[in-house]
């Protein structure tokens, strides 16, 4: 999270960790109604999409942002941010 730009890597974390409480939580509930093998699709296809997304976050990152001053918080470091988070809410849905 620090690469990213973010100055506080424990509260990013901490969010990390909300995020997979609540989204396991809201699993248990969806996996009766849905099933359990779209759950897993639908959390590994967008694991799949959103590590794309944070892969293209630190290409253009570290491309086109590598002489800024650290802490500075860039869009490419945002789209990677997020991806990491929506990996989690993923890795909940699916194989979590």
């Amino acid at each position: 999270f620090k690469q990213a730009g973010l100055s506080s890597a424990s509260a990013a974390t901490a969010l990390v960790g909300i995020i997979l409480i609540i989204m396991t939580l809201l699993t248990v509930w969806l996996i009766d109604r849905v099933g359990r093998r779209t759950l897993l699709l639908l959390g590994i296809g967008s694991m799949m999409l959103f590590h794309l997304c944070l892969s293209i976050g630190f290409c253009f990152q570290e491309g086109y942002y590598s002489d800024r001053s650290e802490g500075v918080i860039t869009a490419p470091g945002i789209v990677a941010v997020i991806s990491s988070l929506l990996i989690v809410v993923g890795f909940a849905v699916g194989p979590g």
